[in-house]
């Protein structure tokens, strides 16, 4: 309500006017305040399109109103068009120019667009006007975050904070930014005492359940707590809707999967998905898609190619979004994201569909009570793993994932120079302090020997400047660093691998894609196995790779492993030579026998019809 009730008091009133509108003159009609608050409930309810249907009647008596206006801009914002939507905020802020209000509106509007240089300069102005206005902090540490700049997001929240901002999105934020940082711990105690203010919040214990995978201090006893947790506030605050029927059909029917991801675009869960998409068989299995991210590209379109459905809703309610995989019949609804950005596990406790699973995109259990099945294999979940999930485990053995290589993937090469070079190209989200640790052991190991990091959060020179203290305080020398710039092309990317001679997992969050591009590139990885599914992820790709050496269970072994690997020149030499065509016939890549195993899977979860809907 404050939005548009600031914006309304503070117009000029001027009831003789008269304004030319579709060629006639028509005397502005200014909306009540009783007007304004139903709008205004109308999008605290998340009836974007209902408010924006209202906003738009009103407009046609009164299109210079600027409440109406940032009202307009706000509904827009929340259906995706940022381009109507800073159109709005912009006429909203020109009506009343030095409205604090209004000009964090317009700076959030042109960050939607891409436009953050000018949504910098006028978040600053609004906050010169009103230090204290979370409508502009929150959108300016937005901004910083989306330009890669970390440690200028951080610092905006330490700004906020001592202006007395007061709202749950803060230490969602600041936890984000220690995250680009390898923060994990400091993004933990962010979120732990964001709940501390805001008991039970659903996001903040989102954020945490994801946060938790990163942190060398979880336990799997913690991260299913605090999974529990999520679900209870879903339960709390949600409506189920009534168990979705199953369609018509006797057990051996065809089936119609719905995928259900924001990352069916350029991302690593499309590497996955892909060529599972590709050889589930069409004749036991219809396969829908519904693409949640507003993001859309050339991989959006090969994925939509290779389903019979594809909707595109990125703004859908839970409840809208349940709603309508049910309308399309979906019989198995497969949640891709887990807790990562952008899902939609709110509508998988609303109730997608009569059978629903989780797999590939999240490394743990969702605490989702709708949620009755998650694939995973017997190395990243033993069976000491089934209490500590929420869901019931199938294990698509030998290996959870299929992997697709780049086609256009460059040719094997060994690093040039002397000196053996360790590297790592996971999110700097997985570098942790005890990580840091372990590599400068192997590094003291191996005398002579470099690390090479490269990675998205190492584009701000601020991030760099924290990493390299943290990395020097575990032990690693400048001179015996090298922070990489980011690799635009996925050709540039692959290309660096040939500046390494091993690669090292992260821990405990180690990892999927980057191991997968590593062996394709003929580089060996050295992986630690942990208790979660996020540290044996590495056990699993390189069991079915075919390289059980490089799996370790003690930090003595991970070090030691690492430097045999860098001793034997003439070793290294032949696996690397020779360790595509290997991977390339291995299980890791067999799309046909993982295709299998995932149809036989939610078969056997569709007849048995004990899991969650």
């Amino acid at each position: 309500m404050r939005w548009a009730w600031e914006a309304y008091r503070r117009e000029p009133r001027s009831p003789r006017s008269r304004r030319c509108l579709f060629g006639g003159y028509t005397r502005p009609v200014q909306p009540t305040p009783q007007i304004l608050a139903e709008i205004e409930a109308m999008l605290g309810r998340g009836e974007s399109e209902a408010a924006r249907s209202k906003v738009q009647g009103l407009l046609r008596r009164s299109p210079a109103d600027p409440a109406l206006n940032a009202f307009m801009a706000r509904a827009l914002a929340r259906l995706g068009q940022a381009g109507a939507a800073e159109y709005y905020a912009e006429r909203a802020h020109r009506a009343l120019p030095a409205d604090p209000l209004l000009m964090a509106l317009y700076g959030r509007a042109l960050c939607m667009s891409g436009k953050q240089a000018e949504a910098v300069e006028l978040l600053r102005r609004a906050l010169l006007a009103a230090p204290g206005l979370p409508a502009a902090w929150l959108p300016l540490i937005v901004t910083h975050y989306q330009r890669g700049e970390m440690a200028a997001a951080l610092a905006a929240c330490d700004g906020a904070e001592r202006a007395g901002v007061q709202n749950p999105e803060l230490p969602e934020l600041r936890a984000g930014a220690h995250l680009e940082c390898g923060e994990p711990e400091a993004a933990v105690r962010a979120l732990e005492e964001g709940l501390r203010r805001w008991p039970g919040h659903p996001r903040l214990l989102s954020h945490l359940c994801c946060a938790m995978n990163y942190s060398p201090a979880t336990t799997p006893a913690a991260a299913l707590a605090r999974a529990r947790e999520y679900g209870a506030a879903l339960d709390r605050g949600l409506p189920r809707l009534p168990p979705a029927a199953p369609s018509p059909g006797g057990a051996g029917k065809k089936l119609t999967i719905g995928f259900v991801s924001p990352d069916l675009r350029v991302h690593s869960v499309a590497w996955f998905l892909e060529p599972l998409l590709e050889r589930l068989d069409r004749g036991r299995f219809a396969v829908f898609c519904y693409h949640v991210g507003t993001a859309a590209d050339g991989v959006s379109q090969r994925l939509k190619a290779l389903s019979r459905r594809w909707r595109h809703i990125p703004h859908a309610g839970p409840t809208d979004l349940a709603k309508q995989l049910r309308a399309d019949g979906v019989d198995i609804a497969v949640d891709l994201a887990g807790h990562t950005d952008g899902h939609r596990l709110a509508a998988f406790h609303v109730g997608c569909a009569p059978v629903q699973a989780t797999w590939l995109g999240y490394p743990s259990t969702t605490g989702v009570r709708g949620i009755g099945l998650r694939l995973v294999d017997s190395l990243t979940d033993p069976p000491v793993a089934a209490a500590q999930a929420t869901e019931r485990l199938a294990r698509l053995d030998p290996c959870f994932v299929c992997y697709r290589p780049d086609p256009g993937a460059p040719p094997l090469r060994m690093p040039e120079g002397g000196g053996i070079v360790f590297g790592s190209f996971s999110a700097m989200a997985k570098v942790n302090d005890r990580c840091a640790a372990l590599w400068a052991r192997v590094l003291a190991r191996v005398p002579g020997s470099r690390l090479l990091l490269k990675n998205w959060g190492l584009r701000e020179a601020g991030v760099r400047e924290r990493v390299r203290a943290r990395l020097a305080a575990a032990g690693i020398p400048a001179e015996r660093l090298e922070l990489a710039p980011w690799a635009e092309g996925t050709g540039e990317h692959l290309a660096m691998y040939g500046r390494m001679h091993v690669a090292l997992d992260t821990w405990p969050y180690g990892g999927t894609t980057t191991t997968c591009e590593a062996l394709w590139m003929g580089v060996p990885v050295v992986t630690l196995v942990g208790e979660s599914h996020a540290s044996r992820v590495g056990a699993s790709l390189l069991s079915a790779a075919g390289l059980p050496d490089c799996i370790t269970r003690t930090d003595d072994d991970y070090v030691e492993a690492a430097a045999r690997l860098a001793g034997d020149a003439a070793g290294l030499a032949t696996l690397r030579g020779t360790l595509r065509e290997r991977v390339a016939a291995s299980p890791l890549c067999d799309a046909g026998g993982f295709a299998g195993r995932f149809g036989a899977a939610l078969r056997e979860g569709w007849e048995s019809r004990t899991l969650g809907g």
